[in-house]
């Protein structure tokens, strides 16, 4: 029996330690389980039975460390598209508030040309009250030329600001049209024969002035003097007229005016003519007199406004449609001028700004008599269409080709019909050329007589890239043959 005994004691000792280790334990697991109780869901482990030697504790998965698996995936090949969009532009303002502010503008304009009107005539009052001594001189010459700019001035603003009223009551802006600009140079005027005979040696002195008018811009020359400006039988003004921000229907008007005053020996004779014609005493008295109330030309008195004295002797209108002439022809000549009624100079037109826009087109080729389409890096930029192999090129090699786009007939470039191409998202090109020496019909130009058809199809990667490219293109193409009267144009188009 005690045998039995000490042999359930140790039993009992044993199964006694058994249960404080297995506490120990829970409790290191519930520890762990604060720990990583934020990542994992919140778990209770609790005994619910008394210890012993079969129980088994259960861990919940989310303790256990999962182990990474490898898995395979397939490999998809992703293009990235860098293109270098044309810049957003800055909004702009509102046209309500852009046109109040350029009224504004024009109206300091109109008060400001107004003073300059009062000063000048004020200026040639002075002249013409003592015109023994200051008529036809260099200062009274000066201030008829000040009054007729600054009156020319005055008007265009005015009239300016009646077009812009109109048009901002209409709502006309045309968002999509581009800006030109223009140089005007080597203006000459070819004189009469009779003038270059006779008039050239004569009693009077021609001072001429040329002025070029667009909306409430007044441009000037130079002041030119017979008989020491005239060479070759004509005088040119060595000025150099620049204009800037035109819209292709600019309509600019170039006027002559001309002055006239007498040579100095024959300004001194009629002096002495009207002394002579005075004895001593009434030449002492008249003199006398001037001392005390000189005399006033004006009704209005010294401080009237006056007219230039430089008069219209002829002008002519420049458009999109002129500007290839050397000649033109000048209206309402006066018949006393000296001049022939013709006008030359050299006028030069050019788009300013433009649209731009790059990125990448597929373009079909002709390589050995088969058709191959090609991956291209396009730039589209001023008049011309040039594409690369690759982004990087453009800027380090010269372009693998170029497209005029001057030589483009397209009425309209769209989607290419299922029947020319059946490659989605494709447009055309139908250019024109000079045949060269060489040429050959292949599959994307085709000849016909001295000239050469070019096809050129290109596709774009989407349906947006494709409509983005066919808008700039027409509006690019329409711009060149706004402004430019040489650019190929279809049969049935207006501009």
């Amino acid at each position: 029996m005690r045998e039995d005994t000490r042999t359930s004691l140790e039993v009992t000792q044993t199964l006694t330690s058994l249960s404080a280790e297995q506490q120990q334990t829970h409790g290191r697991v519930k520890s762990k389980q604060q720990v990583h109780g934020d990542a994992a869901s919140k778990v209770t482990l609790t005994q619910s039975s008394p210890p012993n030697h079969d129980h088994v504790d259960l861990i919940p998965l989310g303790l256990y460390p999962r182990e990474k698996t490898d898995v395979t995936y397939t490999p998809v090949r992703k293009i990235v598209r860098s293109d270098v969009r044309s810049p957003t532009p800055e909004p702009m303002d509102s046209p309500t508030v852009t046109i109040s502010a350029r009224i504004r503008e024009l109206q300091e304009e109109v008060s400001t040309q107004q003073r300059v009107i009062s000063q000048a005539s004020q200026a040639v009052n002075v002249v013409l009250s003592k015109p023994e001594t200051l008529e036809g001189t260099t200062q009274h010459i000066e201030a008829e030329k000040v009054l007729l700019i600054a009156s020319l001035k005055r008007h265009q603003a005015l009239n300016e600001i009646q077009r812009i009223k109109a048009e901002g009551a209409l709502g006309q802006q045309d968002v999509d049209s581009c800006s030109g600009s223009m140089s005007i140079s080597n203006i000459s005027l070819p004189l009469k024969q009779d003038f270059l005979q006779k008039g050239m040696k004569g009693e009077k002195i021609h001072h001429l002035l040329v002025l070029v008018k667009h909306r409430h811009q007044v441009i000037t020359s130079q002041l030119m003097t017979t008989p020491s400006c005239v060479r070759d039988g004509q005088i040119t003004f060595p000025n150099l007229v620049e204009l800037s921000n035109l819209s292709s229907d600019f309509n600019i008007a170039i006027e002559v005016y001309g002055f006239s005053t007498f040579t100095n020996s024959q300004h001194n004779m009629k002096k002495e003519q009207s002394r002579m014609k005075l004895t001593p005493l009434k030449r002492l008295s008249k003199q006398d007199s001037r001392c005390y109330s000189p005399a006033v030309q004006s009704p209005g008195g010294p401080y009237a406004v006056r007219s230039s004295a430089f008069t219209l002797m002829g002008f002519t209108n420049l458009n999109i449609a002129t500007v290839t002439r050397n000649a033109w022809t000048l209206e309402k000549v006066v018949f006393s001028s000296p001049l022939d009624g013709h006008l030359l100079m050299r006028v030069q037109c050019n788009m300013e700004g433009g649209i731009t826009e790059r990125g990448f087109l597929t373009m079909f080729e002709d390589v050995g008599g088969f058709g191959a389409w090609n991956r291209r890096w396009c730039v589209l930029s001023g008049k011309h269409l040039r594409y690369w192999s690759y982004p990087d090129d453009e800027n380090k090699r010269e372009a693998s080709g170029s497209i005029d786009l001057r030589t483009c007939t397209n009425r309209r470039i769209e989607l290419v019909a299922r029947d020319v191409c059946a490659r989605q998202h494709t447009f055309q090109l139908s250019c024109q050329r000079p045949a060269h020496k060489g040429d050959i019909s292949n599959l994307v130009q085709e000849m016909q007589g001295d000239v050469v058809i070019l096809k050129l199809l290109l596709s774009a990667d989407c349906k947006e890239d494709r409509i983005l490219w066919c808008n700039k293109l027409n509006k690019i193409v329409a711009n060149i043959r706004a402004w430019d009267p040489d650019a190929l144009r279809p049969e049935d188009y207006q501009v």
